[in-house]
């Protein structure tokens, strides 16, 4: 009998890509956005940032671990700290799979990425900055790969995820991209899928079966699962 769950109705390629979003929401005309300046990447000793004029990100590469530091806006000076991990992956029978724990295969990459202007979205048309690196468990056979992107004058990273299977099914039950405390953080949202908001800062699993949680300072952005990623 065919399962009723609606994982059961997706993909593969669905279960292994992810996105994470993180930005500012102030009044800016969409005519500023585009003359506020090109992002650019920086390595200065063991810290990464991807910055424009708006924003900033930074990530610490101490002792061949990626981990995540902080989140600026450069408009009111605010930063928001964040948890180390850029993802979890809790499998079945409860371990948790942290990228702050595992070993970067390669070295941490960045490049210009071009514009296309026949896109019909607006951010599509637009150049930027990426990040990428790829994470192996050695436990599983499992890697990551995952690439932070920042176009010019946006106010908006988004992360992406790709996760691939070792020589072995991985039973995946949560997929994990925000847990770290952020003051004044709230829920923005009663549907699967919402961002969390505090103050002028957001983030989000962007995921329509993803589920936003807040208890105190603490927010979870989770997209569960029943199947496992499967070994092909």
């Amino acid at each position: 009998m065919p399962s009723s769950s609606p994982f059961s109705r997706l993909t593969r390629r669905e279960l292994a890509q992810c996105l994470a979003g993180l930005g500012v929401a102030c009044a800016w005309p969409a005519r500023m956005e585009a003359q506020a300046g090109r992002a650019q990447f920086q390595m200065n000793g063991e810290t990464l940032t991807l910055s424009n004029p708006l924003v900033a990100m930074r990530w610490s590469a101490a002792a061949g671990r990626l981990r995540a530091l902080r989140f600026s806006d450069l408009s009111t000076r605010q930063a928001v700290p964040l948890a180390p991990d850029l993802f979890t992956l809790v499998l079945a029978g409860g371990r948790a799979v942290r990228s702050s724990e595992l070993s970067l295969a390669g070295r941490v990459e960045s490049g210009r990425v071009a514009g296309d202007p026949k896109s019909i979205r607006r951010a599509g048309q637009r150049p930027g900055v990426q990040v990428s690196a790829t994470f192996r468990d050695a436990a599983s056979g499992a890697t990551v790969k995952w690439r932070a992107l920042l176009l010019d004058g946006s106010r908006y990273l988004r992360q992406e995820f790709e996760i691939t299977s070792g020589a072995q099914d991985l039973p995946i039950r949560e997929i994990v991209l925000w847990d770290c405390d952020v003051p004044g953080v709230q829920e923005a949202g009663t549907v699967k899928g919402s961002p969390a908001v505090a103050g002028q800062t957001w983030l989000a699993f962007e995921h329509p079966l993803s589920t936003t949680t807040v208890a105190g300072s603490r927010v979870r952005c989770v997209l569960s699962r029943q199947l496992s990623l499967i070994h092909i």
